[in-house]
């Protein structure tokens, strides 16, 4: 099922990916591409359309080098609206006056752990939440760093 945004996309994603700068990698021959070359901060909303579409058709994309943690809430939330409602997770903080962002801080709990939390919040390699919610979360972003 292609996502509302992901009708609008063009299925050559040239609105995306037109760029010569822009590379893509398969990181599996079915599921999964990571992209380099783009900030999702700065797409326009035929290019939205084209990266709904490309989620859909491949599962999982990833950009690495966002600059999200940088920007105002209020920036992040616009962003995420233009794909849908935005989630409220229901068991967890979230900072004052921001129901749509969601807390995870993790504590080592080993020198291993320490090792890896010295550059990133949590120690979650792949990890799928809200599954019983009617309509799942259809874009997940975590920032694994925060200086």
């Amino acid at each position: 099922m292609v996502s509302k945004q992901g009708l609008f996309g063009d299925s050559e994603f040239k609105n995306l990916l037109a760029d010569k700068s822009v590379k893509t990698k398969p990181l599996s021959p079915k599921l999964g591409t990571e992209i380099e070359g783009i900030q999702l901060s700065q797409l326009t909303d035929k290019q939205k359309d084209d990266l709904a579409l490309l989620v859909e058709e491949r599962g999982v994309v990833v950009f690495r080098g966002q600059d999200f943690k940088d920007l105002p809430f209020y920036d992040i939330s616009s962003w995420g609206e233009y794909f849908g409602p935005l989630h409220i997770h229901p068991t967890t903080g979230t900072p004052v006056g921001q129901p749509h962002f969601h807390i995870i801080i993790r504590r080592a709990k080993s020198d291993e752990q320490q090792t890896y939390l010295a550059n990133g919040l949590n120690t979650v390699g792949w990890h799928s939440d809200v599954t019983y919610e009617p309509q799942s979360p259809e874009i997940v972003s975590t920032i694994p760093k925060i200086d």
